[in-house]
This record gives structure tokens, C-alpha cells and sequence, in this order.
């Protein structure tokens, strides 16, 4: 598995050899974003390091144009901004955790040690990084379709800032649903608060079901709720 670290000290690179070296983990350093490019192109990198504090609109770019390749790596990103309106649009370009400045060797490396041990079970093809609920959160999922105004009912399997996963808990089977179908109303409940969301459904298996949200208008707020809900989720202040 390769590691590649963009940030402009030696520090954090001379700590993520000395500890993921034995794990297997290769560790490729660069101090500039201009020589990454062609970089990606000759080695196939599991996970980017960034610290974006150097350059914001650099490192928006690139990680934006990152979240477009098919076979994307998994990004991490380093800041000492905790500013949620400056770091929200990189958190919304798919990242996989974000990491205060100064970095701890012990809860640093414990995140990114977490993040390569899910990296297996997640498909690079995804523009978003999947969060699943804590046990004691409330999983449930209330949805109407189009073919049928009656309510419905399920569980949360996972959410990212682009669609839900969703398992059936109602009597009734989902016989009319298919990729495509389009859901006006799914509502749950996140951070105490009651989201009102819509999508197509891209994928269904039995009582399983997948939906892409709706990025009109008529969801910012609903939208930005989700957005700082995932924040938190990968976000982690040492």
C-alpha cells in the first residue's frame, strides 16, 4: 500500500515512515502540488496526505479534480483551520478525514491506521466516503414513492454527503422500486434534527436499496445539516 504526504515539513513525513514502514505502508513525500500530477500518473497511491493550510485554492483544486478519477485514492486532509464554512467544501469533494494541526503522533496515526483498515471495504469508484450511524442514534428512515403515496419504513445503512443506503423494515415488499425511480420524500432524523431529502434510486437487492439525493435548491438546508453531520463524523481534533 503506498502513502503519499503533500505537506512542505519534514516532520510529519520522518513519522509516517519510522511507523507505517513496518506496517507495509510505503510513504512517498512531496513538499509542492506541481510535481503530484505527473507523480500519480507512474505510481498507483492508496492515500493522500495534504496539508492544505499552504495553498486553500491549490489544494481545493486538486483535491476536486481527484474526486473525478475513476480509480481515486483516499484523501486525508491536514489543517489548522477549524473554520466549517472554509472547510466544508473540501469535506463535500469526498475526503476521508480531516485532521487538526499540530498533528499527534499517537491519534494521528491511530485515524489514518483506521482509514487503512476500511480502505478495502469501500469502492474507489464512490465520489463519497460513507458514514454509518452510532448504535445509540436513530436509524430510522420514513420514504414514499411516486408509485405508492403510502408511507413507508426503514433503517439506515450508511449516508454520505451524496446518497443513503437504506434497508426495508416495512410489511410491505418493494416490488414496484427499481433503479431510476425516483423518491420525493425520505425523511430521518439527524443531530436531533428532522431532514427532508429526495433521490433516484440507483441500486436495490431485496428489502436493500441505495439512493442518490436530489442537490436542488429546495435541499440546501436539509443539505447543510447532512454536510456538517458527515463533517463530524470524519472530522477529529487532536
Amino acid at each position: 500500500m503506498n502513502l503519499l504526504l503533500i505537506d512542505q515539513k519534514n516532520n510529519i513525513r520522518n513519522i509516517l515512515i519510522r511507523r507505517l514502514f513496518p506496517k507495509g505502508i510505503n510513504v512517498y513525500h512531496s513538499e509542492t502540488l506541481e510535481s503530484v500530477n505527473k507523480f500519480l500518473s507512474t505510481v498507483k497511491i492508496n492515500i493522500i496526505l495534504i496539508d492544505i493550510d499552504y495553498d486553500l485554492d491549490k489544494s481545493f483544486k486538486f483535491l476536486n479534480t481527484l474526486s473525478n478519477l475513476k480509480n481515486k485514492p483516499v484523501r486525508i486532509i491536514l489543517s489548522s483551520i477549524s473554520n466549517r464554512n472554509t472547510i466544508m467544501p473540501f469535506v463535500n469533494t469526498g475526503i476521508a478525514g480531516f485532521i487538526m494541526k499540530p498533528f499527534s503522533e499517537d491519534k494521528g496515526l491511530s485515524k489514518i491506521l483506521q482509514i487503512v483498515q476500511n480502505i478495502s471495504e469501500n469502492d474507489e469508484k464512490r465520489s463519497f466516503y460513507r458514514v454509518s450511524m452510532d448504535p445509540n442514534e436513530d436509524k430510522k428512515v420514513f420514504f414514499r414513492l411516486q408509485t405508492d403515496t403510502r408511507l413507508k419504513t426503514g433503517q439506515v445503512i450508511n449516508i454520505s454527503a451524496g446518497g443513503i443506503a437504506i434497508e426495508s423494515t416495512d410489511k410491505t415488499p418493494l416490488d414496484e422500486m427499481e433503479a431510476g425511480l425516483f423518491i420525493p420524500k425520505i425523511q430521518l432524523k439527524l443531530d436531533h434534527q428532522d431532514l427532508f431529502l429526495s433521490g433516484k434510486v440507483a441500486y436495490k437487492k431485496g428489502g436493500i436499496f441505495a439512493v442518490v439525493f436530489d442537490n436542488s435548491s429546495d435541499h440546501d438546508k436539509d443539505l447543510g445539516i447532512l454536510s456538517h453531520y458527515i463533517f463530524k463524523k470524519i472530522s477529529m481534533t487532536i
